[in-house]
């Protein structure tokens, strides 16, 4: 209910804030959006539209992180994701969508649990080790 209110409510506001529309609409899973942009520019305004979108349906956007130092810069402290040190030029990896995401070089990684050194693969054993790896995104698909 509550991510379908979002969606109508971005719906709504898609003329006055299309960045923030856009990824609400197209790269919003529950409570999670993952997005790109192409410059920092760029993700300085869809930092300040979601954010005036949010506000307008009395949401909070929280747990902000880019791999974009400049991004992060005008994004409060409180606001952003743990263990965020601009000064220290490093930044976390973070879990999201079941997929953890290294924000400074900028990677996806999955893990899956390692079968037995003398395992013949069929394809059977191979389809159940695929069904393990949490894809939401649909990286890993053919």
């Amino acid at each position: 209910m509550a991510q379908f209110e979002t969606q109508e409510h971005a719906r709504k506001y898609a003329k006055k804030f299309p960045l923030a529309s856009e990824a609400v609409l197209e790269a919003t899973y529950m409570d999670d959006t993952i997005t790109f942009v192409v410059d920092e520019k760029v993700g300085i305004q869809l930092y300040k539209e979601l954010t005036l979108l949010c506000c307008s349906a009395g949401m909070f956007a929280r747990k902000w992180l880019s791999n974009s130092v400049e991004v992060l810069k005008i994004t409060p402290e409180n606001d952003r994701a743990e263990h965020i040190n601009l000064d220290s030029g490093k930044l976390p990896a973070m879990k999201t969508l079941g997929v953890v995401w290294n924000a400074k070089p900028d990677l996806f990684c999955f893990h899956s649990v390692t079968t037995e050194e003398n395992t013949v693969y069929t394809k059977r054993i191979l389809l159940k080790k695929m069904a393990t790896l949490f894809d939401p995104l649909g990286f890993l698909a053919p």
